[in-house]
């Protein structure tokens, strides 16, 4: 994964709550299941990923309505439920190897500016939207729910408090990546948003889109916690 995801991703959300990014398996399942106010019931198939030691162990864990908070101010990690972040009944079920996914409204504590690291050339219209990013655990923290369409697409939920459109592209060179481009065409709707993240390996470019709809393609994986954090 690129620098560019971590600055969308990791950067903007680790000051509130860290970020889940993993992946999932290649799958032509999912689609059309919309979002509807703040609820996300997706049915979309789960798999469990193959470097987990104990998989009958993971099928057991239905519940994965916990996400790990980083405490800024006191430099702690802890695990928090959904309902520490979310106003409404969140919950994230996993039954039958297909997954159910209610969300809340964000507490506006947990809001936060767009951040600067997206480039001078990348504009976001309104400025003063903020937004805030999710990811998925299990209540003990050992496992973790997430999701990617296929190699070099990765898929995040995201909520902005009001519509908002960020446009335009950033080239940046480092040691680590070299010369890379992202590329921003995202139009965000007042509510809960799948942001869909693509490397192109020939061209060395990430796209970022965003969708309402759940992506095609989209299969989410249960993960052990250790496996890539």
């Amino acid at each position: 994964m690129k620098n560019t995801l971590k600055m969308f991703g990791i950067i903007a959300i680790a000051a509130v709550i860290g970020f889940c990014s993993v992946s999932c398996g290649d799958d032509d399942s999912g689609g059309g299941n919309a979002i509807s106010g703040n609820t996300i019931t997706s049915g979309a198939e789960v798999v469990y990923d193959s470097s987990i030691d104990d998989v009958a162990e993971a099928k057991k864990v239905t519940d994965f309505g916990f996400m790990h908070y980083w405490d800024e101010k006191n430099d702690t990690d802890e695990l928090k439920p959904l309902s520490y972040f979310l106003d409404g009944s969140p919950s994230v079920s996993v039954n039958n190897n297909k997954v159910t996914i209610n969300l809340g409204t964000p507490k506006s504590v947990y809001l936060y500016n767009f951040p600067d690291e997206l480039g001078e050339s990348v504009t976001i219209n309104p400025i003063n939207a903020n937004l805030f990013g999710i990811g998925f655990r299990s209540s003990d923290g050992k496992y973790s729910l997430g999701c990617r369409i296929k190699d070099n697409n990765y898929v995040q939920l995201y909520y902005v408090d009001r519509n908002a459109n960020i446009k335009g592209s950033f080239t940046q060179d480092n040691e680590e990546d070299g010369v890379f481009t992202d590329i921003y065409n995202v139009s965000l709707k007042k509510g809960w948003n799948y942001i869909i993240y693509s490397y192109n390996e020939t061209t060395n470019t990430g796209t970022y889109t965003s969708s309402t709809t759940q992506p095609n393609g989209l299969k989410w994986t249960v993960y052990e916690n250790d496996y890539y954090r």
